[in-house]
């Protein structure tokens, strides 16, 4: 039988997590919601409604047998919205730069992205570079070259390429960020 709290044992819990705050980034319709969506809830919406503002999920998971806390921060990517999503930045570990393999401008304004992220924070989180809409096999126009030499040049520490519909790597890409966060942390 425990004697602690269950309120202060729950607090007691989350303080031996690691927190890690994920920042989702890219252009509007790149498939940033979809893919937080089929993380958190393994769904997909078909419809596409534009984020405003931003959007907090937070997911517990286990990386190499250590609790992670991932609050994952869903950013609008509408210009419209980049006076308003400079305060979300804040303290963030980590960026999934999102772009969508039908659509190579979308690619090209993740530099836009990092020097936007940078700004904010004074700092480069962990990077990883998320190709989007990979099952889109027949609209496909960016290459894994073409990614390859913009992960080089954005500082990424891996790219992964998902589909949001399908599933295909969207976990993978959660779990390897949150594995890259950790290790930096347990050599700062």
């Amino acid at each position: 039988m425990s004697l602690i709290n269950p309120c202060l044992r729950s607090n007691l819990l989350r303080k031996q997590a690691h927190e890690i705050k994920l920042l989702i980034l890219g252009d509007p319709a790149v498939g940033k919601t979809s893919t937080v969506i089929r993380f958190a809830t393994s769904s997909f919406e078909r419809e596409y409604k534009p984020t405003l503002g931003t959007e907090i999920f937070v997911k517990e998971l286990s990386v190499d047998e250590e609790k992670i806390i991932l609050q994952v921060w869903d950013l609008a990517g509408s210009p419209l919205f980049s006076g308003v999503r400079k305060g979300f930045y804040k303290n963030s570990d980590a960026a999934f730069l999102v772009c969508d393999l039908t659509r190579p401008n979308t690619l090209e304004s993740l530099k836009g992205w990092t020097a936007e992220t940078f700004k904010a924070l004074s700092y480069h989180p962990v990077y990883l570079l998320v190709g989007n809409k990979v099952d889109l096999t027949t609209e496909r126009k960016v290459t894994m070259q073409q990614l390859q030499v913009s992960g080089q040049k954005l500082q990424v520490v891996e790219i992964v390429e998902a589909s949001a519909r399908t599933g295909l790597n969207v976990n993978e890409a959660f779990y390897t960020v949150a594995k890259y966060v950790l290790d930096r942390k347990r050599w700062l």
